[in-house]
């Protein structure tokens, strides 16, 4: 990947045009190929990277406030069908399999980005174990009633997109059965 966190600033059409080209299998320029050129791969991947980063630097921000906390999707660099795109093209290329466990995890986490949320994240400020010690979970729920609430209500679609997410990469067949389970 190339270095840093930058947002990548061709425009949409462009990039999507370029991963486009790989997932449809366009043709080259030349009509004697059947191949994509290696010049509109390597352009393709570039983008790819660069979306992924930008994927990450929002990541990276929204980590940093609290991990489980769900986020509106605008405030994703790109949208998540150009971010899914990207991670797929990157993980069919890549043989790194730590580097392919990350793209994994980080495609399951585009469920934590959700359509109407606002601008404030949804989610618990403490760091506390939903499926552990039933008392200390009601003591916070008792100290952050509303946040909890929040929380229950769009956690059962964050479950269901990332249920979505994993069926899509196994249907790539980018996931194996030690995958998570």
């Amino acid at each position: 990947m190339i270095g840093g966190f930058r947002r990548y600033e061709e425009s949409k059409g462009e990039r999507m045009g370029l991963l486009d080209s790989i997932f449809h299998r366009k043709k080259a320029e030349s009509s004697n190929s059947s191949a994509i050129s290696p010049e509109v791969a390597e352009e393709a991947l570039t983008a790819a990277e660069r979306i992924i980063q930008d994927y990450g630097a929002a990541m990276l921000s929204k980590r940093a406030t609290q991990s489980g906390r769900i986020a509106d999707v605008r405030k994703l660099p790109h949208s998540k069908e150009l971010i899914k795109q990207a991670i797929v093209l990157v993980l069919r290329v890549t043989e790194d399999s730590q580097f392919r466990e990350q793209l994994k995890s980080s495609y399951l986490l585009l469920a934590g980005w959700q359509e109407g949320v606002g601008d404030a994240m949804v989610g618990i400020y403490a760091n506390v174990n939903p499926g552990g010690d039933p008392a200390e979970i009601m003591r916070v729920m008792t100290s952050q009633g509303a946040e909890w609430k929040a929380w229950e209500k769009w956690r059962p679609r964050v479950m269901e997109e990332e249920r979505a997410l994993t069926a899509d990469l196994k249907k790539l067949g980018l996931w194996s059965r030690y995958d998570y389970e």
